[in-house]
């Protein structure tokens, strides 16, 4: 369970990490269509998880 909770947190610091240094405003939406971006690149169940976190 820990490594699931870290990857999560792996995906979306990476999403934050190039959302702002596109310029783009921090929004739970500007990281969650990261996120999938990201997912796109590599097929990854923390990937799903980690935007099922950003809808909550």
């Amino acid at each position: 369970m820990a490594n699931a909770q870290d990857d999560v947190v792996k995906v979306l610091g990476e999403a934050v990490y190039q959302v702002l240094a596109e310029g783009r405003e921090l929004s739970n939406d500007s990281v969650r269509e990261m996120a999938l971006l990201l997912s796109e690149v590599d097929e990854d169940v923390s990937v799903e998880s980690a935007v099922g976190e950003l809808r909550l």
